[in-house]
């Protein structure tokens, strides 16, 4: 695969709606709702 092509692909984002409660994803909510951003080391621990 070439670099043109390879830059032309798009990403499949999958539909995670149906998917919110019985996954686990219920349990990190709140967490992901807290963290920082990657550039900040992605933690929930403020000083």
């Amino acid at each position: 695969m070439d670099e043109a092509e390879l830059a032309a692909r798009q990403p499949h984002i999958p539909d995670l709606s149906a998917s919110r409660v019985g996954t686990g994803r219920e349990m990190f909510g709140a967490l992901r709702e807290k963290l920082s951003g990657a550039e900040q080391g992605a933690t929930c621990i403020t000083f």
